[in-house]
């Protein structure tokens, strides 16, 4: 059981991208489960993976298990690449996430799409998840089919926006200053 006596919300400061920033790319692409990797051209590498209805079970990883230490603390910006066959419907079609593995795994970051947050349909587009990275533990970055249309992932991007070369500028963070 943990008990919470206080709860403080912090909103981010602006998002500004340093020229320079270092990035890395994923393109974990997973199978099976009724998931295809296809051939499409407008995706990195020629390829992607596709989810339909009916051929594929709701709530199956489209891409999961980077299980990365490869960014050091400091504030991030991860970009998953994805397109739908249908952008009209108020209904969820996948979920993206960033999740830690350490001494306590948690989640960092979630959002639920919805189909009609695609602005077209067949065109791929990029959606964003803004991150503080904690000192320890592995990085996960998610999609995760949940239905109402097509969907396909090309691949993962990691941004560096921030590094904390301090703790007192990490405990800054983490504190709301």
């Amino acid at each position: 059981m943990i008990y919470v006596d206080d709860i403080r919300l912090m909103k981010l400061s602006k998002l500004s991208i340093p020229a320079g920033a270092k990035q890395w790319e994923y393109l974990d692409r997973k199978h099976g489960s009724g998931l295809q990797i296809v051939k499409d051209k407008d995706a990195a590498e020629g390829k992607a993976v596709l989810a339909e209805p009916g051929k594929v079970k709701k709530y199956v990883g489209l891409t999961w298990g980077q299980y990365t230490r490869e960014q050091p603390v400091g504030e991030y910006l991860v970009t998953f690449r994805l397109k739908v066959k249908d952008n009209t419907q108020n209904k969820p079609v996948a979920e993206i996430s960033v999740d830690s593995f350490g001494n306590i795994n948690y989640r960092i970051a979630q959002k639920i799409l919805l189909a009609d947050d695609f602005k077209q349909a067949g065109v791929y587009e990029n959606f964003s998840l803004r991150f503080v990275r904690p000192e320890e533990g592995k990085l996960e970055f998610k999609v995760v089919y949940i239905g109402t249309t097509d969907l396909w992932f090309d691949k993962t991007t990691v941004t560096q926006v921030k590094t904390f070369t301090t703790d007192k500028e990490q405990t800054a963070i983490w504190l709301g200053q």
